[in-house]
């Protein structure tokens, strides 16, 4: 988390730079390979390859797609001498419970959702793979590596391609060179997402939302007397909402009591509509 700053600060958090303005508070989300990612080997429409960066690509990338008959993504998959992205795993499309590194498919497929619920200031993306790939964001491709190796690729920026709400990463991956799906010994997919998110200072008082004990009423100092979690000022702000339901409750009631002793005042002196005090003591009402 990066405080405030009186001028233009640099945020460098695993491999991202940027120049964040003042009194904006930063966040880091981190997507990394796991079996959290889901896989197949084999879908109706792939892809043309090769793909035209920014151009929509086919319905297996896109959110309303339904990957429930897909599997989870078998990770940690091995890749000797290959490690991983920091915060990530090898993984691949596996069927099975002994992966070699070079006996899964050729060809494999990869969804990852996610939601994002706050702005986001830069989001970069970035590879290791053997052999080749094609990535997608929300169902637009950004990237593709048909270089023939299996090195790393990117990073790549993905900012324009969020959005709030929902998001989606696609990825096919493929062991081969250039565009022909071919084995060529081992196989791995390692992927590494970094977004940088806005945090709110609703109040405006320089603390975060996320950390601040009273978000709706400024309070530089965090003061909390009786260690509830919530600051003083929003102790003194909610008491106050309560006195002021209470005067609310004496006034309803006050008023009450004054409608009540008018009534009683009509009744007594024969004043009211339907009243007649004189008649109703002069005897019973002679029946027609």
């Amino acid at each position: 988390m990066k405080k405030n700053c009186s001028k233009i600060i640099l945020v460098s958090i695993l491999g991202i730079s940027m120049c964040v303005p003042s009194l904006l508070f930063a966040d880091v989300i981190t997507i990394g390979s796991d079996n959290s990612w889901r896989s197949t080997d084999s879908v109706s429409d792939p892809d043309g390859c090769p793909g035209v960066i920014g151009s929509p690509g086919p319905s297996w990338t896109t959110l309303g797609f339904d990957d429930s008959g897909w599997r989870d993504a078998y990770a940690p998959y091995p890749n000797p001498g290959k490690p991983p992205l920091p915060g990530s795993l090898n993984i691949w499309d596996f069927v099975g419970s002994d992966p070699t590194g070079f006996n899964g498919p050729n060809e494999v497929f990869f969804r990852r959702i996610f939601i994002l619920d706050v702005p986001v200031i830069s989001a970069q993306a970035e590879f290791i793979v053997d052999d080749e790939m094609q990535f997608y964001v929300n169902g637009i491709l950004v990237l593709e590596d048909i270089s023939g190796g299996g090195g790393p690729v990117g990073p790549v920026d993905i900012t324009s391609f969020l959005q709030l709400g929902d998001n989606v990463l696609a990825i096919r991956a493929w062991d081969g060179r250039v565009c022909i799906v071919e084995d060529r010994l081992y196989e791995k997919l390692s992927v590494l997402v970094t977004i940088v998110t806005e945090v709110p200072d609703s109040d405006g008082d320089g603390v975060p939302d996320n950390e601040d004990n009273c978000p709706t009423v400024p309070n530089p100092d965090q003061e909390d007397s009786d260690e509830d979690g919530v600051g003083d000022a929003c102790d003194i702000d909610e008491l106050r909402t309560r006195i002021e339901l209470l005067e609310s409750d004496v006034d309803s009631l006050q008023q009450r009591i004054t409608n009540l002793e008018e009534h009683r005042h009509s009744y007594l002196t024969g004043e009211g509509e339907g009243h007649n005090n004189t008649e109703a003591t002069t005897g019973p009402a002679t029946l027609p």
